[in-house]
């Protein structure tokens, strides 16, 4: 019996998912491919890719003129939407998978979005619903893309961060941050959790509001969010 017992934790022990802020972040990619799966997307992915190089303003100016789009400023605190609506003209751009990556977002030691695991369980089958906003004002993740060389491509956070510290930082509105995760950024680590299209249109099905973009108009359109006033009891 204690030969069972010490099997079944050790089979816990593996199964068991741990996103760490001060883990690589390529190390934490390969877990938000696993999560994915468990939650039913199998999303294709053999590794980083090390070997490709691209100019990134020539990419970022093309991804403009393809969309029709060049303010980006609309984008604050509206990163899922906007990650998701660009996914494709990035892909079709770099010419190499491109995935929507979801999920904590670090400044030194404390947490700007923390999503846990099982917040990402409860949404994949319940969707995202009022009571999620019972201690947040917004939504508690973050969304950005991964290249398959391993480089983020963020539309929204120097909107965000210029929407609420107008006084110190109104010139970065609009801007989009590329690079390497452990320089993309100073000070901040990126935490993916989950990956891939599918698993957030799937999330929005099952949603009470509709938080992505379909066309251009639905870009720029900010869901109206009514949250209770919730009693402790």
């Amino acid at each position: 019996m204690f030969g069972h017992l010490l099997r079944y934790f050790s089979f816990c022990k593996k199964d068991l998912l741990v996103f760490h802020p001060e883990s690589d972040y390529s190390d934490n990619l390969r877990k938000a491919f696993s999560f994915t799966k468990r939650l039913g997307f199998n999303e294709e992915w053999n590794g980083v890719t090390k070997n490709k190089e691209y100019d990134y303003q020539d990419v970022f100016s093309h991804v403009c003129l393809q969309s029709g789009v060049t303010d980006f400023s609309a984008s604050a605190g509206q990163c899922l939407k906007w990650s998701h609506y660009f996914q494709p003209y990035f892909e079709n751009i770099l010419e190499c998978r491109v995935w929507l990556t979801v999920g904590q977002l670090w400044k030194q030691e404390r947490f700007i979005y923390n999503p846990s695991v099982a917040d990402f369980q409860r949404w994949s089958e319940k969707g995202i619903q009022p009571e999620d906003f019972r201690h947040h004002s917004g939504f508690n993740f973050h969304a950005w893309l991964t290249t398959e060389n391993g480089v983020i491509v963020d539309v929204s956070f120097m909107s965000t961060l210029s929407r609420r510290l107008p006084e110190h930082l109104s010139e970065v509105s609009g801007s989009v941050i590329i690079g390497p995760p452990e320089t993309v950024l100073p000070e901040h680590k990126y935490v993916p959790m989950i990956v891939g299209q599918r698993i957030v249109e799937k999330i929005e099905k099952r949603s009470f509001i509709d938080f992505l973009a379909h066309d251009d108009i639905d870009l720029y359109t900010v869901p109206a969010i009514l949250v209770p006033v919730w009693k402790e009891c």
